[in-house]
């Protein structure tokens, strides 16, 4: 587990300010952030809150550094959000997966799953809890052959999405293993890792990054199938989200009909 020093330590230094500014912009006494930091001693909320103000966390940093998002969801908050959504993981005709504030998947509908080509048992198995990011450049799942420019010239495009998300929804998590184990399956990737160095070298948050582009491609059955994604957090349990994916209709004349005959295929 990250302590609460390591946290206060990581969001200074990416705030590029010292210890000692924030004694005396707050009018602490010398040492203080350090024995903080090094967690021989423990803030108060007030203190926290103030210090937080003044790095100008948002937040989902301020919740990670004191709130719900501290540690990962354990198993027994992950039942209770499946719970809640059980008709949606267990849709045959919903493409959604269910992932926590830490990024981990932790359910995919029986659509999904047959998308993925991979049983409930290799499910549980390989992907449970497993980063989304790593599970996308999986290269034994669709996905990830839809990164390659060879296959589709809108690759980097696509891929950027699911970065930027990654990146600007959990670096400051950066310490945490979960974190760790994606940026090695990206940095495995060449492309990801050219567009994600791209991304932490300048802040880089593309304008195209909308809605309505937000898209996956894949290849099923011969078809290319172009994936419209959103997110949506979970009215009763904030710490998860569902990410929908919508087939997009063709937009070529006389394939409309072949396209959704192709996208029933999926679904039964």
């Amino acid at each position: 587990m990250i302590s609460l020093g390591q946290k206060l330590k990581l969001f200074r230094t990416d705030a590029k300010v010292s210890q000692f500014d924030i004694e005396t912009a707050l009018g602490m006494g010398y040492g203080s952030i350090s024995r903080m930091e090094s967690d021989h001693s423990v803030p108060t909320r007030y203190t926290l809150k103030k210090i937080a103000k003044y790095l100008r966390l948002n937040d989902r940093k301020y919740d990670y550094l004191v709130g719900s998002r501290e540690t990962a969801p354990d198993l027994e908050d992950i039942k209770h959000a499946l719970d809640l959504t059980k008709e949606l993981w267990e849709s045959h005709e919903l493409l959604v997966i269910i992932r926590d504030d830490h990024f981990r998947i932790c359910a995919a509908s029986v659509a999904m799953r047959s998308l993925f080509g991979v049983t409930e048992e290799i499910w549980q198995k390989k992907y449970f809890l497993r980063n989304i990011i790593s599970v996308m450049l999986d290269p034994s799942l669709p996905f990830s052959k839809m990164f390659d420019p060879k296959l589709n010239r809108d690759a980097e495009k696509d891929l950027m999405t699911m970065l930027v998300g990654f990146c600007f929804e959990m670096s400051y998590m950066r310490l945490e293993p979960d974190y760790a184990d994606a940026v090695k399956d990206i940095n495995n990737n060449p492309i990801a890792a050219k567009l994600f160095k791209k991304i932490i070298d300048v802040n880089y948050y593309p304008a195209y990054f909308l809605i309505t582009q937000r898209q996956l491609k894949i290849n099923f059955q011969g078809y290319k199938i172009n994936l419209l994604f959103y997110t949506e957090v979970l009215p009763d349990s904030t710490r998860f989200s569902f990410i929908h994916f919508i087939p997009k209709p063709s937009t070529f004349p006389g394939k409309a009909i072949k396209y959704f005959e192709m996208v029933k295929k999926i679904f039964h």
